[in-house]
């Protein structure tokens, strides 16, 4: 809600992904939880049945409608040792949180016929990654800490497409399927430091991220002039899906009513954020080659920036208001066959975003509406070109996701369930009558 600006001043979970030394602000022992309750997204591209007018179809966008129930993201807060004999509040916080950091998805179905002739689309991309992410944070005195965070990541991609043209004098049915898994690990360290009693400055680095291990399975098949010729090509190999370096920079500035923070969130260029390597196996006109190949996809640097504000209008309840950018390492999609690009589509995006939030003894609870702007090219089927090319088009989407929230105390959870079970539970005038 507050636009992912939390390097400077953030205390739930997502400190964990961008500044760990926050944990230490985090009160007691805790969990919390975040999810996209429900979202409605509408995305928009023209021409997206027939791209270069073969056929004169017109190919309107697709609307989605998402509910999820589980959380997309779950954190475990844990105290280390106290910090003396004499005070029972800790220095050292730990935290565990796995979440859901990225999901992409789109399909398109169509089955259309004219005079120029027919023609079967079924397209399906999806993108995803989640992340495991162990922290620790130690307080080194009043008002600055220090925390690391490792990370484990998995990415998975799969993307297929099946489309089948028939014209009066030809035919033609092609195939394209890719399946990536990639499991890799990374880790941040960060800094906060309260340099006055209203200015807190954080910063943190996170180290390019290391390849584990992954697979890739690819294959693509033409078939033309009823059977008569076939083309087909098999992948076998290793997929990774790597970010790049990361340095994020944060200043927040806090009055007993109000908060506000700023982030710049900077990321190095790469050589390859996405990269296929693999055995190619070729088979036309009954001859078979194998050899081998790769896929890359170039990481571009750039800067994404994020605005928060939190307005206390009582001392249990706020507003919060929050704006991001989420623009993309990918470079704009290009005209080509399928097989020679990973990624189907690249987006850059503006969220604004704005909630409620009610704090108590035993938590806190947070509720609000997140609206998202997005546009970039995507690569579409191209029905009737002769090796199966994809065409990049023009996108947007829009979405607004209901966001639901919360944080609760160990301590509170315990009080809760022993009042509950209080009326259950035999009393000791009872005990002594018996």
């Amino acid at each position: 809600m507050m636009g992912g600006a939390s390097t400077a001043r953030g205390s739930d979970g997502a400190v964990l992904f961008t500044n760990p030394a926050g944990i230490t602000r985090i009160p007691g022992e805790s969990f919390s939880f975040g999810t996209v309750a429900a979202a409605f997204s509408q995305r928009f591209v023209n021409d997206i049945t027939d791209p270069r007018h073969r056929f004169g179809f017109e190919g309107p966008g697709t609307t989605e409608l998402d509910f999820r129930i589980l959380p997309n993201t779950f954190c475990l807060f844990l105290d280390g040792a106290p910090r003396d004999r004499n005070s029972q509040r800790s220095r050292h916080k730990y935290g565990i949180c796995v979440a859901d950091v990225e999901q992409e998805s789109f399909a398109s179905n169509e089955n259309r016929l004219s005079e120029l002739g027919a023609l079967s689309i079924s397209s399906r991309y999806q993108f995803r990654r989640t992340t495991g992410i162990a922290s620790w944070g130690l307080e080194l005195f009043r008002g600055t800490s220090i925390g690391v965070s490792a990370r484990l990541e998995n990415t998975g991609l799969d993307d297929t497409t099946t489309e089948s043209v028939f014209h009066s004098d030809s035919s033609q049915v092609f195939g394209h399927s890719r399946r990536g898994l990639s499991w890799d690990s990374s880790v941040t360290i960060g800094l906060t430091h309260l340099v006055s009693k209203h200015v807190t400055l954080g910063a943190s680095l996170t180290t390019p991220a290391q390849h584990i291990l992954g697979f890739y399975k690819g294959s693509n098949s033409v078939l033309t002039g009823g059977g008569s010729e076939l083309r087909l090509t098999q992948d076998d190999g290793d997929f990774s899906y790597t970010t790049p370096a990361a340095l994020r920079l944060g200043v927040a500035f806090a009055w007993p009513s109000f908060n506000l923070e700023f982030d710049a969130n900077i990321y190095a260029a790469d050589s390859a954020i996405g990269r296929a390597r693999f055995t190619r196996t070729s088979l036309l006109a009954g001859d078979v080659n194998i050899g081998r190949a790769e896929i890359v996809e170039p990481a571009r640097p750039l800067t994404n920036i994020s605005v928060g504000i939190e307005r206390f209008v009582q001392r249990d309840f706020s507003v919060l208001a929050g704006f991001q950018t989420d623009f993309t390492g990918l470079a704009p999609r290009t005209d080509g066959l399928a097989r020679q690009a990973l990624f189907r589509q690249e987006r850059d995006s503006f969220s604004l975003a704005i909630g409620v939030s009610s704090y108590g003894s035993q938590g806190s609870i947070l509720l609000g509406l997140r609206g998202t702007y997005s546009y970039g090219t995507a690569l579409v089927p191209d029905p009737g070109a002769s090796e199966g090319a994809f065409v990049a088009l023009p996108q947007s989407r829009y979405t607004v996701a209901l966001i639901l929230a919360g944080q609760l105390s160990f301590e509170g959870v315990r009080d809760t369930a022993l009042r509950a079970a209080s009326p259950l539970l035999p009393s000791s005038k009872g005990v002594h009558e018996r």
